[in-house]
C-alpha cells in the first residue's frame, strides 16, 4: 500500500525496507498543509508567512529527489567548487 516509502525491491522480489528519508519527505508534505492555512489566514502581514510551509516542501523535494547521502555529497562538493 505505502510502497513509495519503501527502497527499490529486493533482488529476490520481496519488498525493500521502508526509508527514512521518504517517510520523513512524506511528514513534511503533511505538515506544509497546515502550515500555508494558517499563513493563507495571516496572509495580510506580508509574504514572508508563507516561508516555513515553502521551506516544508523545498526539504521534501530534497528528501525525494536526492536519494543517496553520495548524491548530496556530491552536490555539496560541486557547489563549493562552484563557489571558489
Amino acid at each position: 500500500m505505502f510502497s513509495f516509502l519503501r527502497e527499490a525491491d529486493k533482488s529476490d522480489g520481496s519488498p525493500g525496507p521502508l526509508s527514512s528519508r521518504r517517510i520523513a519527505a512524506f511528514i513534511l508534505i503533511f505538515f506544509s498543509v497546515p502550515l500555508f492555512i494558517l499563513a493563507f489566514k495571516y496572509a495580510g502581514n506580508g509574504w514572508f508567512i508563507f516561508i516555513p510551509g515553502g521551506l516544508c516542501l523545498v526539504l521534501a523535494v530534497v528528501l525525494f529527489l536526492f536519494t543517496t547521502m553520495a548524491d548530496l555529497k556530491g552536490i555539496v562538493e560541486a557547489a563549493a567548487s562552484f563557489k571558489k
